[in-house]
């Protein structure tokens, strides 16, 4: 679970975040979960994160790669975006781009699960029997 909160008193906004993140029940690591962008003089945007890490270092690396091509004209990033809807909205095109580039290995992780999950069956039925399939296509197994 993710703890974030952010004050708003009469000095500015103070923010804060939980720095725990977990890889199962076993794995508990420090990440960042508040990453801010700060132009002098200009604005401050920051963002609190959580859910999947992978997701998160994924989304902030395609913000700061935004602001490394500040000098292609008309490319959009934290920095030169007119609104903060503008910049939510950055942050939301860059949620679906990994989203998208994702969705390759997560089915044939999905698929190889499956396959793993199905070629198992119980003791009581017979080596002949055929493995199901949660997909409908064939699958076969290797007893080699």
């Amino acid at each position: 679970m993710t703890y974030c909160v952010a004050l708003r008193l009469n000095r500015g906004l103070v923010f804060a975040a939980d720095t725990r993140t977990s890889a199962g029940n076993d794995n508990v690591a420090i990440f960042r979960k508040l990453h801010y962008w700060r132009k002098l003089g200009e604005r401050v945007i920051v963002l609190a994160s959580a859910g999947n890490l992978a997701v998160t270092q994924s989304v902030t690396s395609i913000l700061n790669e935004q602001l490394v091509e500040e000098l292609s004209a008309g490319a959009e990033n934290l920095f030169n975006v007119p609104s903060l809807y503008r910049a939510a909205r950055l942050v939301g095109d860059a949620m679906r781009t990994v989203k998208i580039l994702r969705r390759p290995i997560a089915r044939a992780d999905r698929l190889r699960v499956q396959r793993v999950l199905h070629s198992r069956r119980p003791d009581w039925i017979g080596a002949s029997a055929p493995v199901p399939s949660l997909s409908g296509g064939e699958f076969h197994r290797s007893d080699g």
